[in-house]
């Protein structure tokens, strides 16, 4: 079976391979974006390389380069993604902002402004994945399954992030849940 370099595998498994390919990818990732989603790409490269391994296909390049290589796609990816995200949110905070409440009782609107200020700060006390997560799952309604896949986490870890994300809110806001009431 072929390795990458072009040589003959020389003792070393597939999986071996994995195990190295992940550690280069963790090494690089770190250094291009945040950990957990360097961890899940350098996965996803190592598992990409294994399974060509396994099938006797071997990337023509050296296995750091092709791991850097492939963590530079991975970055420019995330990169962009965040980008896009970003833009969403700005947009929606300018049609927010362009709301007039001229129609409002004076009382009514510092009641609003009051609650979103406290809105603002509940948000702020989420943990960055919850807020992915929650702006994933209940702003731009993406199913559970396409968050997994585009935050490279599992199903449940998106429904836990959500759940908890959803708690601490009604914690911190005050609002009591219906079993409560």
């Amino acid at each position: 079976m072929m390795v990458p370099g072009g040589g003959d595998q020389s003792g070393k498994s597939p999986d071996a391979y994995y195990e190295e390919a992940f550690a280069i990818g963790v090494e690089i990732g770190e250094k291009l974006m945040p950990a957990d989603p360097a961890d899940d790409a350098a996965a996803k490269i190592a598992r990409s390389l294994h399974r060509q391994l396994v099938k006797g296909k071997a990337p023509k390049d050296d296995l750091r380069s092709y791991v850097a290589s492939a963590m530079l796609h991975a970055a420019a990816r995330y990169r962009k993604e965040e980008r896009a995200r970003a833009r969403k949110f700005e947009q929606y905070e300018i049609k927010r902002s362009e709301v007039k409440r001229e129609w409002m009782h004076p009382e009514a609107a510092f009641d609003l402004e009051e609650k979103q200020e406290d809105v603002k700060r509940a948000f702020d006390e989420l943990s960055e994945m919850q807020l992915k997560v929650l702006i994933l799952t209940r702003l731009q309604r993406l199913k559970y399954k396409e968050v997994a896949q585009e935050l490279g986490i599992s199903l449940n870890t998106v429904r836990t992030h959500k759940d908890r994300a959803i708690k601490k809110l009604k914690e911190l806001l005050g609002v009591r849940s219906k079993e409560k009431r």
